[in-house]
């Protein structure tokens, strides 16, 4: 789908969630059996027009596309990341020796 395609489907989706929203404001009306007072509606609606139209500017795409890695890249920073969990895993392995061997120092001195 092209970027007009896109906006012209969106503007027209906007368009009959404005419809329903004033379905749904006439039904609350009908409910509490007030009065629609004309210069409120002509605000309400106006309101809601500008700030659906606000947001349908077109914008230029300013992002940059995203970047690609090649095969070669991919595995190196697989292997770089394997390396880098596996030094994470040794030093936290090495540290609960480490403190299994602290907790039974201490529980020798604790018992003498």
């Amino acid at each position: 789908m092209t970027t007009e395609t896109l906006q012209t489907l969106a503007r027209l989706g906007a368009e009959r969630r404005l419809e329903e929203l004033q379905e749904e404001i006439k039904t609350i009306h009908a409910f509490l059996k007030q009065p629609i007072h004309p210069a409120l509606a002509a605000r309400t609606q106006a309101a809601i027009i500008s700030d659906t139209t606000k947001h349908m500017a077109v914008v230029p795409q300013t992002h940059k596309a995203r970047r690609r890695f090649s095969r070669t890249q991919r595995r190196a920073i697989s292997l770089r990341m394997k390396k880098y969990w596996a030094a994470q895993r040794q030093r936290r392995d090495g540290a609960s020796i480490r403190m299994k061997k602290v907790w039974a120092a201490r529980r020798k001195e604790a018992a003498a």
